[in-house]
């Protein structure tokens, strides 16, 4: 085509353009036009499939069939891709209908159709609309916001720059009027917007504080126009700076608006802006090495200044550095040292944590390990009272089921031994085994032994036939957690035979008699007390 379609703007179309089948298909939904369908812009359409000979390149232009937009350079030229979705028409504008050459029509809107109007985007607000950023709004639709109608601004970033500025030396085209300093050299211009043009007195033009109505100051330029610079620099009654003070009036410094004996005090910036003659009003009050203007950030205390000691807790800024106390939550548990936290290095300790066995105050309410033994420390397998022992710092067992025993002391373990059996611990109750003779037989014993307890057992060794007995006393044990030890009774006295830790054996010789042995089983101190049994046994061999 001679142009594209674009919003808001207007082409001018060549009598015999074309278009081709993928722009037809995007028509219906084109801004501002609506469905065509539907509203019966587009009547009907056929493809075609011209056919051309040659194409005629007189005009120096050489395209492809995707890129053709102007079909007055060609003559005759084979269609030769053989693609029927992008064909080509001839398109034919007669005021707003566009004819193809197949004999279908679009129906274009105009800017006065009722169907609705642009609005032109006004960025900068200053009441002018930028021609390349329209947008179409039907009939009965609300313009959107910051979009106006007209189309003016040439400069849609800056509100002083439209068709109503005025135009000012400065190289730029501020009334949008596509020229640039027009009355550049213009005696009737204000170009600084002061009010003044040259014609009427303005000895700088492009200075909006420089005109005859504008106050002489003392600045070695002619601020009023009237020739002179600075005609009244040695004048004490005269106000070079407009603040309402005159040097005469304690004006210290004539040349500076902001200094006169009516301005506060801006402290530690140099200057005496009362002019009272103090500069920063800057003193050592409360005779620490500091002042306000050294930093001192409470100059009423003595104990306040920069490199002091910070007190903790008590809201003052004593080492002036911006922070109350330097009260900070060190180790994230979400309490300070000031709102409790007895240790801000272990997240695990501040007011209302759960207090466990550990020899450490947990919750922060001045005693150690002072919860429920229950919750501090949960009973474990057959226990049935545990407690804290603060100085190992650990659970202990204190009491265990009936029947059950913590041999290896360890608290995750619980009470792991059960021992169900009654243990005599003298010569005088020792356990009774029975007897053995020469006629046959044997006895045994096994069980659990409880640390520091000893078990006595007893057994008769009888000689019912004549002749020498010699019955075989053996011990045979399975581990090495027990000692053994044999005694022999002998005329009301008591003698040990044998004592060790694994099999041991002993003969008896026997004339006609009966004799009492003991065996006593021990745990050997060294080994640390387990579940598991001794056993032993005695026989006629």
């Amino acid at each position: 085509m001679g142009g594209s379609f674009r919003r808001g703007l207007s082409y001018d179309l060549h009598p015999s353009s074309a278009i081709t089948m993928d722009d037809i298909a995007d028509w219906n939904t084109a801004s501002g036009w609506g469905d065509h369908t539907l509203e019966g812009y587009l009547k009907s359409f056929t493809e075609t499939d011209p056919v051309f000979d040659a194409w005629d390149k007189s005009t120096g232009i050489s395209i492809d069939e995707s890129q053709v937009s102007d079909l007055q350079h060609f003559t005759n030229a084979d269609e030769l891709d053989g693609d029927p979705t992008n064909e080509l028409q001839t398109l034919t504008l007669v005021g707003n209908t566009l004819t193809l050459s197949d004999g279908g029509s679009v129906l274009l809107p105009t800017g006065t159709s009722t169907a609705g109007q642009y609005f032109y985007a006004d960025k900068d607000g200053d009441g002018f609309g930028y021609m390349f950023d329209p947008v179409y709004v039907p009939s009965g639709v609300s313009e959107p916001a910051n979009f106006v109608l007209n189309q003016n601004d040439c400069n849609d970033e800056n509100e002083n720059i439209n068709p109503d500025a005025i135009e000012i030396k400065d190289e730029i085209d501020n009334n949008c009027d596509n020229q640039v300093d027009e009355f550049a050299n213009d005696p009737d211009t204000d170009f600084d917007g002061d009010g003044y043009t040259i014609n009427q007195g303005d000895c700088n033009d492009e200075d909006e504080d420089i005109n005859p109505d504008a106050y002489e100051i003392y600045d070695q330029i002619d601020n009023d126009c009237d020739g002179e610079v600075d005609e009244f620099e040695n004048d004490p009654d005269a106000d070079y700076d407009r603040d309402g003070y005159t040097i005469n009036q304690r004006d210290c410094n004539d040349q500076d608006e902001n200094i006169n004996p009516a301005e506060n005090e801006i402290l530690c910036n140099g200057i005496d802006d009362d002019c009272d003659g103090d500069y920063d009003d800057d003193r050592n009050m409360d005779g620490d090495p500091y002042s306000i203007c050294d930093g001192d950030c409470d100059d009423n205390n003595r104990y306040a200044y920069p490199g002091a000691d910070e007190i903790l807790c008590n809201q003052i800024d004593e080492n002036c550095n911006g922070l109350d106390d330097d009260d900070t939550d060190t180790d994230g548990d979400l309490y300070s040292i000031c709102e409790g936290d007895c240790d801000d290095t272990d997240n695990s300790i501040h007011p209302g944590a759960t207090e466990i066995c550990n020899g450490l105050d947990d919750n922060c309410n001045s005693q150690v390990d002072d919860g429920q033994s229950s919750i501090m420390c949960p009973l474990t397998s057959n226990v049935l009272i545990t407690s804290c022992a603060s100085a190992e710092q650990q659970c202990i067992i204190a009491v265990c089921q009936a029947g059950w025993y913590d041999m290896d002391g360890v608290y995750e373990n619980g009470c792991e031994c059960e021992i169900t059996g009654v243990y005599n611990n003298s010569f005088d109750n020792a356990t009774d085994l029975g007897e053995i003779s020469d006629e046959g037989g044997q006895n045994s014993a096994s069980g659990v032994l409880l640390p520091s307890v000893d078990a006595y057992y007893s057994i008769l060794v009888v000689d019912d036939l004549n002749g020498i007995f010699n019955p075989h006393l053996e011990v045979l044990s399975d581990n090495s957690l027990y000692s053994f030890t044999a005694y022999r009774e002998n005329h009301d006295e008591i003698e040990t035979i044998f004592s060790g830790e694994l099999d041991m054996s002993y003969d008896i010789p026997l004339y006609d008699d009966t004799e009492k042995f003991f065996i006593k089983v021990s745990r050997i101190n060294s080994n640390q007390p387990t579940c598991e049994s001794f056993s032993f046994r005695i026989f006629e061999d």
